[in-house]
């Protein structure tokens, strides 16, 4: 006859419970081949499963056969504590000793039985003695007095009961000499499977895999990280808006900018800003529609450039001249859209309107069109040439040109709004007031 070997796939624990009795089997799986590694595949196998108590050669305390068939792939599962035995499988005190587990097969279905291995159950005896918790009495609905009546020691938890749970020193902390906290906690996590009970997880390796859970030092490190790469890009920070777009911003005097156009397509409350597209539609709209676009219609030039948005749906209708210190409108929570004063501070700040120009446009001509006239970007602002869409024609203008930008300010006596603008060929801020049905570009300015 062939020699055969067994290749152990796996044992895997599967617990039954009743009211008194400990779990009930475990499965295990196996892979038979021949002598050459050939699989015995579709063929009738019979086994002869013990438990040995202490070591590989230790008293037998358990001992069970199986009839079973392989598959195609010469893989075998059998369940231990439901073969064929005159042994009572619950008799086994897990908690006591190491046990093991021998495994002989007879590869021809007979009872000549041939050991292929002997190897020590790890995983199991905890698993299965995880069922005397039940038996530790609680007769007052909470298990804190009988907690600190097991017998602790070192990094062996004896129960009333006789049996015992052995864990890695590391995993009990006793910073005050005594285990009462310490077991108390750890027994609120394993009663409450994944709930912590508001407790520290402590001794937590990084994170390796998508789920892991991160460390406090772990984040504060990676927070530092991004925050040194955003300081050697001239940036502070960024922010998120309601549709999850993500923006940089930078610190300009005592103020706080985005680094970006604004391409929300809602509110921050959720609510949609209406998309009009269509050349008639944009010309049909009133001084009060909410309403935005990208230039052209074209969402990579909305990516680039952000969204154009008439006034009203730039301050979701708040009136403006009478709140100097701006509107939320349709920027994210904490944020607003500028009023005139704080549009004219950033402008001051920068040396005024005959230079500011400069030092707010992004340089070089990737969007602007040349020569893009004096731009440093100085201020870290990165103006983009993102163009308007007049009401009067509906139609789109001077993308690469020009920008506008939106105040959240009107003018007193006219009642339009003020907007700044920027040009290609100049370093010059200019300010004015338009139509509210214009679409025009955002940014906003923390609060």
């Amino acid at each position: 006859m062939k020699k055969t070997t067994l290749l152990i796939v796996s044992i895997i624990i599967y617990c039954f419970y009743s009211t008194a009795q400990a779990p009930q089997s475990f499965k295990y799986q196996a892979v038979a081949r021949d002598a050459s590694g050939e699989v015995l595949a579709n063929q009738q196998v019979n086994f002869q499963i013990s438990i040995l108590q202490g070591s590989e050669t230790g008293t037998s305390v358990y001992s069970e056969t199986h009839v079973d068939s392989t598959n195609q792939f010469g893989l075998v599962t059998l369940e231990i504590g439901t073969g064929t035995t005159t042994d009572d499988f619950t008799a086994i005190d897990w908690g006591s000793d190491t046990y093991f587990i021998q495994i002989e097969m007879d590869a021809s279905g007979g009872t000549s039985y041939t050991l292929m291995g002997t190897s020590q159950l790890l995983s199991v005896p905890y698993a299965l003695h995880a069922r005397t918790v039940e038996n530790v009495d609680d007769a007052d609905a909470d298990s804190t007095n009988e907690l600190q009546a097991l017998n602790i020691s070192n990094d062996t938890i004896f129960l009333n009961n006789g049996g015992y749970v052995k864990l890695p020193a590391d995993r009990i902390i006793d910073a005050d000499a005594d285990t009462t906290n310490e077991i108390q906690n750890l027994t609120d996590v394993l009663l409450q499977g994944n709930d912590a009970n508001n407790s520290n997880i402590i001794n937590l390796a990084a994170p390796v895999n998508g789920q892991d859970a991160a460390t406090k030092a772990y984040v504060d490190a990676l927070k530092d990280v991004i925050y040194n790469e955003l300081l050697e890009a001239g940036l502070n920070g960024i922010v998120k808006d309601v549709d999850g777009n993500v923006y940089k911003t930078i610190n300009i005097g005592n103020q706080t900018w985005m680094a970006e156009n604004l391409k929300t397509t809602h509110y921050h409350d959720g609510t949609a800003i209406q998309l009009v597209e269509a050349t008639s539609a944009w010309v049909a709209l009133r001084s009060t529609d909410k309403a935005y676009c990208y230039y052209n219609n074209s969402s990579t030039n909305g990516n680039t450039y952000g969204a154009l948005y008439t006034w009203a749906a730039a301050t979701d209708n708040t009136p403006s001249y009478s709140n100097p210190s701006g509107v939320q409108g349709v920027c994210p929570d904490g944020w607003h859209l500028p009023s005139n004063a704080e549009l004219t501070q950033l402008i001051d700040y920068l040396g005024g309107a005959s230079v500011a120009g400069g030092k707010l446009k992004e340089t070089g001509t990737t969007h602007w069109n040349s020569p893009n006239t004096g731009a440093d970007n100085s201020s870290g602002f990165s103006a983009l040439p993102g163009g308007w869409r007049p009401k009067p024609s509906g139609s789109f203008y001077v993308v690469g040109d020009s920008g506008y930008w939106w105040s959240s300010t009107d003018e007193v006596f006219s009642s339009l709004p003020y907007l700044f603008y920027l040009s290609y060929d100049n370093v010059r801020v200019r300010a004015g007031y338009t139509f509210e049905s214009n679409g025009c570009s955002i940014r906003c300015v923390r609060d």
